[in-house]
């Protein structure tokens, strides 16, 4: 399986997440895939339109999100929780850049940083849950925000200690 990103560049990293990363998945549950791309340097360095930082697909079967590799180091400075995550979830393929870019864990890790950004993607997750818009119809999906709420408070803690 590749993570379509054939249009966006070389994938060097995918990892699986969500629901089937924590064992909390059932038999309608889809597969969730983050993943880390390269951009070849002749399209880095032509002129024409912008590279693109991130590549996503969603199915019903399967989501598939990736980051441009240099776009996925900025958000893992910033301790982005998602991003984070990708450094340590379980690996579906990585190549030698992909095991290297893992490496770098421990050195994007700052507890300023991890404070602010795990806070703040908690309370949008306990907003989603409590205050339902657009589609969202009160116990709908409802438990998808609170395992999330809980999971970010739990890792954010975790990188904390």
């Amino acid at each position: 399986m590749n993570l379509q990103v054939r249009d966006a560049g070389i994938e060097i990293l995918r990892v699986l997440c969500g629901s089937r990363a924590y064992g909390l998945h059932d038999d309608d549950s889809d597969f969730d895939y983050h993943g880390i791309f390269v951009v070849p340097t002749n399209r880095l360095l032509s002129i024409g339109p912008k590279i693109r930082e991130t590549a996503w697909v969603e199915g019903t079967e399967q989501d598939n999100t990736a980051w441009e590799v240099g776009h996925f180091l900025k958000l893992a400075v910033q301790c982005n929780p998602t991003i984070l995550e990708t450094f340590v979830a379980p690996v579906e393929m990585q190549d030698g850049w992909g095991e290297r870019v893992r490496a770098l864990f421990p050195y994007v890790i700052s507890r300023k940083q991890v404070y602010e950004a795990f806070r703040g993607y908690s309370r949008n997750q306990r907003k989603k849950m409590f205050e339902p818009t657009g589609g969202v119809r009160a116990g709908e999906r409802m438990w998808k925000f609170a395992v999330a709420y809980i999971r970010v408070l739990y890792h954010g803690i975790r990188l904390l200690r």
